[in-house]
């Protein structure tokens, strides 16, 4: 398991990634009871540490997009009622 979010973007990039993680993280925080909410887990490219890096003259950017699941204990049809607009927003 990789500790990096690409596997040759620079560490500016990585700081970056890193921030919007946080700010997702809070973000969820806000929306869902702490009581109810299992887990985030960050999928694709970057949850295997493999994401894309786009190389410009200023600096490596995002190459992907970043996919976040948002995991809950209850009802699926009642957290998707409850919480799909609010996350939808966040997103």
């Amino acid at each position: 398991m990789s500790d990096r979010f690409t596997i040759d973007g620079s560490d500016a990039l990585e700081e970056h990634l890193q921030t919007i993680c946080e700010q997702v993280f809070e973000g969820v925080k806000a929306i869902i009871p702490e009581w109810q909410l299992e887990g985030i887990l960050l999928g694709g490219g970057y949850g295997r540490g493999e994401g894309g890096v786009l190389r410009t003259a200023e600096a490596d950017r995002p190459y992907n997009d970043m996919d976040f699941y948002v995991c809950l204990r209850g009802s699926t049809w009642w957290n998707e009622r409850c919480f799909d607009e609010a996350l939808h927003y966040l997103s």
